[in-house]
């Protein structure tokens, strides 16, 4: 072993340390009676690894570390019959130590069982194994995968009575919510009866007072019949009162009444008000949408007089270069042969170019000028497009309808040639 592989093996040992110091943190305060099966197993497997990683990290603190191999030696692998745990079996003593880590962190008992194995067989080749007697871990990893079976069989019955307990749990609570309801509307009715009672009893005492009251009254008629007379005499007082207040009432909202009619009619008016302002609106934005229309038709109108202009000047200067052109052909530049009309037919070739170039110049300028003249008529037209459109809207008739609606379309949407 050299020392970088000395350097890879302690940075192992290191992060076993670590995963084992997690473990148990993390596991620390969990009581007996609420551990895993699972995590029993692993507390185990965890003693089980104790020894020979002491013994190991004392060997790396010595000199002796010089005379260990990195490789592990064939004993000391993955054996053929466990390679189904394992996705890539270890093959050096720092690719078992940070399995073991990676077991502990995953609490994978089987795969941390072999892998300690591996280890105490490794130190048991290199004479450095104290160990009283040698533990029998193939057996330990066998009742450990036996448990491991039989815990997940006892985890899928306990998932099914779980399940079926939530069932009942559900129906359970269906149950209970059905009785509140009915214990809910119990007590109200048990409210409702309460009241009652209470009536009653205060009608009972009333009666009975009444009772009594009756018994003073037939002892004292005469009294009473005045008394009835003062009564009699101040309820019709206060039924006159009343009559006043009912009057002052109808008065009162017979004026709600004329209020309301004259809020409606307000109302009414600034709706027509707001419909006629709606109106201008319209047609001010009519307006403006037609002044922006003309102003665009004009703008097009200027850019096009100007490539009016420049062709213009272009077929001045053309036409004056042609004419110097042919003058200068039959004069100076002409050809000479024997026969005249051969010197005519080449002349006029030569000649051809210059005013194939001024008739071109004149074809552009009068397009140019009749998309003037159509943007022109387009900027003048745009101006009445308003009225046209009040006429289309006042109009009944559907012919001249449509002839307007026509004139519209093709005045606005028709692109000038």
């Amino acid at each position: 072993m050299n020392r970088q592989q000395r350097e890879e093996l302690l940075d192992s040992i290191n992060l076993l340390e670590n995963s084992r110091d997690e473990y148990l943190h993390t596991y620390a305060g969990v009581s007996i009676h609420d551990r895993t099966v699972r995590s029993v197993q692993l507390r185990k497997a965890l003693e089980n690894v104790k020894r020979p990683f002491a013994q190991l990290c004392e060997k790396m603190k010595t000199c002796d570390w010089l005379y260990l191999p990195f490789d592990l030696p064939e004993p000391a692998r993955v054996r053929d019959s466990e390679l189904t745990y394992f996705g890539m079996p270890p093959k050096t003593l720092s690719q078992l130590i940070v399995l073991i880590a990676a077991s502990i962190k995953k609490q994978n008992v089987t795969v941390l069982s072999i892998c300690t194995r591996n280890l105490a067989v490794y130190e048991m080749m290199f004479g450095f194994w104290n160990a009283p007697q040698k533990d029998n871990l193939d057996e330990r990893v066998a009742a450990i995968t036996e448990a491991e079976e039989k815990t997940g069989e006892l985890f899928d019955k306990a998932s099914e009575e779980f399940e079926r307990i939530l069932k009942m749990t559900d129906l359970v609570k269906t149950q209970m919510m059905s009785v509140t309801e009915a214990e809910q509307n119990a007590k109200a009715k048990s409210a409702e009866a309460a009241e009652k009672v209470a009536e009653i009893q205060a009608l009972t005492e009333q009666l009975d007072a009444r009772k009594q009251g009756l018994e003073e009254l037939k002892e004292s008629l005469t009294l009473k019949m005045n008394d009835a007379e003062d009564r009699d005499r101040q309820f019709a007082e206060k039924m006159e009162s009343a009559q006043s207040l009912i009057d002052q009432a109808c008065a009162r909202i017979s004026e709600i009444d004329n209020m309301t009619e004259n809020s409606l009619k307000d109302v009414q008016a600034c709706l027509t008000t707001s419909s006629e302002k709606v109106e201008k609106i319209k047609k001010m934005t009519d307006f403006v949408g037609g002044g922006s229309l003309g102003s665009s038709f004009s703008k097009r109108k200027r850019s096009l007089g100007r490539k009016a202009r420049l062709w213009l000047f272009l077929s001045l200067v053309l036409f004056g270069g042609a004419s110097w052109w042919i003058y200068n052909v039959f004069t100076r530049f002409g050809v000479h042969t024997d026969s005249v009309w051969a010197d005519v037919v080449i002349n006029v070739a030569m000649s051809s170019m210059a005013v194939f170039a001024l008739i071109f110049a004149l074809w552009e300028y009068g397009k140019e000028r009749k998309l003037q003249e159509e943007y022109a008529f387009r900027e003048t037209i745009v101006l009445t497009l308003t009225a046209c459109l009040e006429q289309l809207d006042a109009c009944h008739r559907d012919d001249v309808k449509k002839l307007l609606s026509d004139t519209v379309e093709k005045l606005c949407s028709k692109l000038p040639v």
